[in-house]
């Protein structure tokens, strides 16, 4: 793994570098930074973009691009009932979703100011040392003001701290100085409405608590201006989780994860939006990592995806950019213009997936299902955001009346439609065994005692149509969660927390479907053979085609296993 120190970590300098009359990359990149492939920073041809992240060499789909270890500052989110350890983001929600393999964590609070969990002994001491010791008195005062805790106010708070105490260098400042907009002045504009709160406020008490404790004075403006940088340039702390138990969401979140926290860091900063992006990222913990979503080619830009929803229309994605992010997309995929329903038939889609109810009336799932109708008359059919949404509505409304049927061919087609809008390398395409294990557990949920079979009736599910489905999903589950446990080793690597979490839940799996589980008998465990594997392939495509949709590849529904047909 390179760092800083090794010849194939370079940067060069920008022309014309306005930002503070530097470029912190102009040498190399930090050695925070450890870079798998060479890379290099310099101005984007996206106009408006500023500086960027290049690749210099040709990089593989799935490669690791970079990891982050160690952020320079990361805040867990301590709502919704999650339990995470403020240093190194072991993560525990009620529930039982884990992101870390050993179920018997005790965490325990500061004895001080009662707002941070650790998890051990070892994870205090080294919190207490790089970021809480600044900051416990503070929190202390006001442990009764969550706003403080919240995403903006934590990070930039705690970034402060360090500042104020030596912990953020010189030279990692002036990295950070270099994404404050503009000239330091008093004159911040329309910018600080941007920041939740009132900066203001928040930014003059931050400002007198380091003055107090610190050795380095921070200006108010200074401090509003990294609240800005953090309203900007922070970023989810996406942890994988393994996340097929969860029953029906009507959502396709693939492959399943948990939002930790939030993480700061110059760097990944850089990497610029495009709606079609080459790269994404995940954390272990609160390391961040980038990983190739398509080949890069010698000298290609490496860019995300800022919006997380994998099946927003034109104007839906472009509006949440304008307004979450400040900038008109222009990529590619922008530059094709507005592919979506237009005049009337507009009118009616948005009826259903803009404005309109929530929750479908009976009355409205024949209006519901002859607009799809007409949507596929207007050629929008399986690769439309439009479709799938509409294909939501149905599902919705199939739920109310007790369709299951119906509402399983909605479901397929709902996750058939988001496999098919991403790019080759995105998560949803890169983990072919959790898209089939997703499009089969709400079923399969349904189907079990106390899961929904009693709200969906008996005598629909003993139906012999019902019946022989469940016989179908139930053959090949436990080899899917095998393959998958395969994919997630391939995606995150071996070491990673999430795959000693699948292997747990296989082993449980494993025990509960042999013994029986009190809905359908025993099933074996299926072996790792490639005739198991074509076989798996063979029913998961007779599933689709009872839902009237395409076959799938064995690549498709096997994700990256490589063994030969």
């Amino acid at each position: 793994m390179a760092n800083s120190t090794d010849s194939k970590v370079v940067a060069v300098p920008l022309e014309g570098d306005e930002l503070n009359g530097t470029n912190p990359y102009k040498d190399l990149i930090p050695s925070r930074i450890h870079c798998n492939v060479l890379l290099q920073v310099r101005d984007s041809p996206i106009t408006g973009a500023g500086r960027a992240v290049f690749a210099l060499q040709d990089v593989k789909i799935g490669e690791v691009i970079f990891r982050i270890p160690n952020p320079l500052v990361a805040v867990p989110d301590f709502e919704d009932g999650l339990r995470i350890c403020d240093n190194c983001f072991a993560c525990e929600e009620q529930g039982g979703v884990m992101t870390v393999p050993n179920a018997g964590i005790k965490f325990s609070s500061c004895k001080e100011c009662r707002t941070v969990l650790y998890c051990d002994e070892t994870c205090q001491r080294e919190a207490w040392k790089h970021h809480h010791k600044f900051e416990c008195g503070f929190r202390k005062v006001f442990a009764k003001a969550p706003s403080l805790r919240a995403r903006i106010s934590g990070l930039t708070q705690r970034l402060a701290f360090m500042r104020a105490n030596n912990k953020i260098s010189n030279d990692e400042w002036a990295e950070i100085r270099t994404l404050f907009r503009g000239k330091i002045t008093e004159d911040l504009g329309s910018r600080l409405e941007r920041v939740e709160g009132s900066m203001n406020s928040k930014a003059a008490m931050f400002a007198s608590f380091a003055k107090d404790t610190g050795k380095i004075e921070l200006s108010e403006v200074e401090i509003r201006q990294l609240g800005i940088a953090m309203a900007n340039y922070a970023w989810t702390a996406h942890v994988p989780t393994f996340g097929i138990d969860q029953g029906c969401t009507l959502e396709c979140q693939l492959p399943a994860q948990i939002a930790t926290g939030w993480f700061f860091d110059p760097f990944p900063a850089l990497v610029n939006h495009s709606c079609q992006p080459s790269a994404f990222y995940f954390c272990n913990g609160k390391e961040m990592v980038a990983v190739a979503l398509e080949d890069i080619q010698t000298g290609g830009e490496v860019t995300y995806c800022y919006n997380y929803e994998p099946v927003q229309d034109y104007e839906s994605r472009r509006s949440l950019l304008s307004n979450g992010f400040g900038f008109d997309c222009t990529c590619k995929l922008c530059q094709k213009g507005d592919l979506s329903p237009q005049g009337e038939l507009s009118n009616r889609v948005q009826f259903f997936i803009g404005d309109g109810p929530l929750a479908i009336d009976v009355a409205e799932i024949e209006v519901i299902e002859e607009l799809i109708e007409d949507m596929k008359t207007a050629g929008f059919n399986l690769k439309s955001g439009h479709m799938y949404q509409l294909q939501k509505c149905a599902a919705r409304a199939y739920i109310t009346t007790k369709s299951f049927r119906r509402f399983l061919k909605a479901y397929l087609t709902m996750f058939t439609i988001a496999f098919n809008l991403q790019p080759p390398g995105s998560p949803y395409r890169f983990f072919g065994s959790r898209w089939a294990l997703a499009i089969m557990n709400p079923f399969l949920q349904a189907t079990r005692p106390g899961a929904g079979a009693e709200y969906w009736g008996s005598a629909r599910l003993n139906s012999p149509e019902t019946m022989s489905l469940v016989t179908l999903l139930d053959q090949i589950w436990l080899q899917l969660l095998e393959v998958h446990v395969d994919d997630l080793s391939s995606a995150y690597g071996e070491d990673a927390p999430i795959v000693e979490v699948a292997r747990l839940n296989l082993e449980t799996k494993q025990k509960t479907r042999v013994a029986g589980d009190g809905a359908h008998g025993g099933i074996p465990p299926g072996d790792s053979s490639i005739k198991d594997k074509n076989m798996i392939v063979v029913n998961v495509n007779k599933l689709l085609e009872w839902a009237g949709l395409p076959a799938r590849s064995r690549e498709e529904i096997l994700g990256n296993y490589s063994g030969e047909i």
